[in-house]
C-alpha cells in the first residue's frame, strides 16, 4: 500500500511540476508563450528553422526576379532613347574660357567673405575678408571672380559678394 501512496504521489509531483511549468510560460510578458524560432524559445527544431529559411529565400527570389525584370525594362527604354539620339556617345561639354574683366578694382559688400583657392565653395579658404576691403580683380569665370587682395594674396570670390568700381 505504502507503495502505491508513493507512486501516485510521485505522479501528483510530476503533474504539478508541468502544470507549474505551463503556467511559468504563459506568464510571460504579453502573456503568450514564446514564438517558436523566437530567442526567447528555449529549443528550436531543425526543421522549424528550415522551413522559415525557406519562406525568406523564396521571397527574396521573388523580389530579385523582380528587379532583374525592371532593369531589362529601363534597358530596352535606354535602348530606344538612345536610338532616338542617334548617338550612344554623350555630346561633349564646351570647356569654360575666363573672361576678362572690363574693371580691375572691386570692394567686398558681404560682412565678410572667404576668398578660396579654386572658383567654387568646395575650394579651400585662404583666407576671410572683411566689408568694405579692397580688391584687385584679375579674371572671371562663371560668376567666380579671381581677386588679389592688399596684402598681395591671391584667390577666388564669388562675384555677389563684391562690388565692381567704375
Amino acid at each position: 500500500m505504502i507503495r502505491k501512496v508513493a507512486f501516485f504521489s510521485g505522479i501528483m509531483a510530476l503533474f504539478l511540476l508541468g502544470y507549474a511549468a505551463g503556467r511559468a510560460v504563459e506568464a510571460q510578458p504579453g502573456g503568450q508563450a514564446p514564438v517558436p524560432g523566437s530567442a526567447g524559445d528555449p529549443v528550436v527544431s531543425q526543421s522549424y528553422v528550415e522551413k522559415a529559411v525557406a519562406e525568406a529565400t523564396s521571397s527574396l527570389q521573388g523580389q530579385v526576379a523582380g528587379l532583374q525584370a525592371r532593369i531589362e525594362e529601363l534597358t530596352r527604354v535606354i535602348a530606344v532613347l538612345e536610338a532616338q539620339q542617334g548617338t550612344n556617345t554623350p555630346l561633349p561639354q564646351p570647356t569654360p574660357q575666363p573672361q576678362q574683366p572690363k574693371v580691375t578694382q572691386a570692394t567686398v559688400t558681404a560682412s565678410s567673405a572667404n576668398v578660396r583657392t579654386g572658383p567654387d565653395t568646395s575650394y579651400a579658404r585662404v583666407v576671410t575678408l572683411p566689408q568694405g576691403a579692397k580688391v584687385t580683380v584679375l579674371e572671371e569665370q562663371n560668376g567666380w571672380f579671381k581677386i588679389k587682395t592688399e596684402d598681395g594674396k591671391t584667390g577666388w570670390m564669388l562675384g555677389t559678394l563684391l562690388k565692381i568700381e567704375p
